[in-house]
């Protein structure tokens, strides 16, 4: 079975590995937006989201880790 972006984190969420597809998406977008911008009002933006997201992909890692055990 092959998933885009938004099914993988459909099935993600599925599974209980994180609670907020869309605000996983929103991390998505954002990383896309650091390859093409220059403007440093949306680099404050992209740099707010990825704030957010550290301790997100911390919680997601945490859950990988006790399912591991």
């Amino acid at each position: 079975m092959k998933l885009d972006l938004s099914g993988l984190e459909k099935a993600v969420a599925e599974n209980r590995l994180i609670t907020d597809v869309e605000q996983w998406m929103k991390y998505h977008n954002a990383r896309n937006e650091t390859a093409h911008t220059c403007d440093s009002a949306k680099a404050g933006e992209i740099a707010a989201v990825a704030a957010v997201f550290a301790g997100d992909a911390k919680k997601l890692l945490q859950i990988l880790q006790s399912r591991n055990d």
